[in-house]
């Protein structure tokens, strides 16, 4: 059984000034690269969620690999997203979801797949003293 990716691509990016996901890293854009990089480890399906009147073309839209979710209610934060991301998925028979952000160029598919290795597992990723996303 399959396990999916949310790939969190709605916030507003109000400190930065302009969407994080449409800034450029070593030639693709990092919502590009986050979903490159959940293909690349194998999850499927590869769901982006995104914000009301996001440019869809950004994304994609024709990519058949990823799914969109518009999350209408971004504006109330990352929970929505997340929530967003897994009522789209419930439609599927998965085994479960890593959760991932958009804006961490620093991400590897060896990463995505270590945790998953243990389907019956929930887990994060510790950094800075903390765990947090990507998460499963």
């Amino acid at each position: 059984m399959n396990v999916a990716a949310i790939v969190l691509a709605a916030g507003a990016s109000r400190r930065l000034g302009r969407p994080k996901q449409d800034i450029i890293f070593a030639g693709e854009t990092l919502l590009q690269r986050a979903v490159r990089i959940a293909r690349a480890s194998s999850l499927s399906p590869v769901v982006v969620v995104i914000r009301e009147g996001a440019e869809r073309s950004k994304v994609s839209e024709s990519d058949a690999t990823i799914t969109l979710a518009v999350n209408h209610e971004a504006d109330e934060g990352i929970a929505s997203s997340i929530r967003c991301g897994i009522v789209l998925l419930s439609t599927h028979s998965v085994a479960g979801a890593v959760i991932l952000a958009c804006d961490q160029p620093g991400l590897r598919a060896d990463h995505l797949r270590a945790l998953v290795e243990d389907k019956n597992r929930i887990t994060g990723s510790a950094y800075a003293g903390a765990v947090g996303v990507p998460a499963y």
